[in-house]
Parts: C-alpha cells; structure tokens; sequence
C-alpha cells in the first residue's frame, strides 16, 4: 500500500481529504502527512516529499516553536495548528493530522477552548476549527492594557514585601562587571558606595571611564562616595558635577577599606575585593538599612 501512495503522490495531484484518505487505509500506521508525497510512518521515516513541500515543513516548524514560546504547551501547539491546516476536523482526524493521542487531544482541546483560539460546531459529529490567529494578539494586547493599569499597585506592594535575603557570587573581571552591571539596571536612582584605590592596580581601568561612568550619568544614577584620602582619589574627584557625583574622604591611615562596598536599588549591597577578583551582591533590606546608617555617619565627619 505504501508503495501505491508514493506512486500516487509522484504523478498526480491529490487534494488534502482524498490524501486523509489514503494515509487511514495505508499498512502502516501514519502519523503526520503534510500536503502531496509526504508521510511519516509510525517508525518516524520520512517516505517522500517535494522540495516546495520541505520549505512548508521547515516554516511550519518555526511557527509551532513559536506558538509554544508564546505560552502554549507542546500538544496545544501540535493540536492548534493540525486544526488551522484541516479547516474544521473531528477529534479522530485532528489526532491523526497532530500525532497525538485521542485521550490527550480531548484534554487539550478544552484548554484551548478556554483561552478562546476554538470553535466547535455539531453536525453530524462535533468539529473543531480555529478562531483567527490575530486573536491572539488582541487578547495579548488586552492583558498588556490590564496589567499596566495593576502595575503602580504592584510595584508599590512588592517594594512592602519582607523578601528572603539572597546571595549571588561572581569571580574573575568578567564577574566583577556583572555587579556593576547591575547598577546600571537602576535608572533615576542614588548609589552610595565607599571606594578603595585598589582597582588602579588590580581592575580595568577602562571598563569605568569609557563604559560604566558614561552609561551611569545617561542612566542618571547619582553617586555619593566616600574615598580614603590621597593625591590620586582627590584628582578623581575633580570633576564630581560632570560626573553627578559628591565626594568625601577620610584620612587614609583610618580609612585602610581593600574591598569596594556599594549600596543601591534600595537593598541591595555590592562588595567587591579586586585583588581577590570576586565578588557578591547581597539582596537583604535588613543589611543594606544597616550599612547606609554607617555610610550616613561616616558621610557626614568626612571632609569635604
């Protein structure tokens, strides 16, 4: 029989149900057919196909990993598009057209339903068929509108919620940029830290004069900082206004500090110990309110 079907597909023209036709009477049993010449036998080997049908194949690929990256499962996705390519269909052909079992079919068939993309009509059995794809769109547009109206009172609950303390590493340079990096996602914001001068010898200084300041002021991030005082922390702070920054120092024999501490996003502590190359991010409101009382302290007997 599968012989038949190949010589069938290779000379003539066979419309999509004629084709169905075909493929429920082969000996094997056939799991998936896409347009002229092309099957799938249960042992998932590829009879025959012509090269405008493999293009499809490869297209229709692409939408169903779309579809499922768009948040619908694997089977859903299968079932979605075996109904959009039948018209309308009945459970046993949408199974057959999808590969997936009856029992499963059923199942997905009414979460689909649910979201909206079906819809059923009884004839002389129940069929199925898709509501049009820029449905969904429209409802991702509406749940957009929905949940930028809630977000104000989102964000304003979230920011009460009494959230678990958390603790993320980092090594090497690439490490180290990463917490900086961080920063960066905190637009409009204040960031306290208390400087060392040990990034000159043991850090690139390049990553903060041509990326990290640069990007810091387009992202309006203002800093307060405290430095221990010498020559070279002095002569970084000559042009505090340009670089939406205050400075402070304290005398260098007290202030021995060889780990950067930086405070932001509101609980959030970054340390960083470039010598060691590594360093953490510690999310802990509880920590952070402490550190920023002693920064505030230090911040107000330091010189100026």
């Amino acid at each position: 029989m599968l012989r038949t079907i190949l010589s069938l597909t290779q000379h003539y023209t066979i419309n999509t149900r004629k084709w169905w036709k075909i493929c429920q009477t082969a000996k094997y049993k056939l799991l998936y057919c896409l347009n002229i010449g092309f099957y799938i036998d249960k042992y998932s080997q590829i009879g025959y196909t012509y090269s405008d049908d493999i293009n499809n194949i490869i297209s229709m690929k692409n939408t169903y990993k779309d579809l499922v990256e768009a948040g619908l499962k694997e089977k859903e996705a299968k079932i979605y598009m075996a109904i959009l390519e039948l018209g309308e269909a009945n459970i046993a052909h949408i199974s057959l057209r999808s590969g997936v079992n009856r029992s499963t079919v059923y199942l997905a068939l009414k979460t689909l339903k649910e979201k909206g993309l079906l819809l059923t009509v009884k004839k002389n059995k129940t069929l199925f068929y898709a509501e049009d794809p820029r449905k969904m769109l429209g409802d991702l547009e509406k749940k957009k509108a929905v949940l930028e109206r809630a977000m104000p009172n989102l964000l304003a609950s979230f920011a009460f919620i009494d959230k678990k303390p958390e603790v993320k590493y980092f090594e090497g340079e690439e490490g180290i940029k990463k917490i900086y990096e961080d920063v960066l996602k905190t637009p409009n914001s204040e960031m306290l830290a208390w400087y060392s001068n040990e990034y000159k010898e043991f850090f690139d200084e390049k990553f903060f004069f041509d990326y990290f300041i640069p990007e810091r002021k387009r992202k309006k991030i203002w800093l307060r900082s405290i430095y221990p005082e010498d020559a070279s922390m002095r002569a970084l702070a000559s042009n505090n206004e340009e670089q939406l920054r205050q400075s402070r120092f304290i005398n260098n024999e007290k202030f021995k500090i060889e780990s950067e501490i930086c405070l932001y996003e509101h609980n959030k502590i970054g340390i960083i110990a470039y010598k060691d190359k590594l360093g953490v991010i510690i999310s802990s409101q509880t920590i952070f309110n402490t550190l920023k009382s002693i920064f505030e302290v230090m911040w107000d007997g330091a010189s100026k």
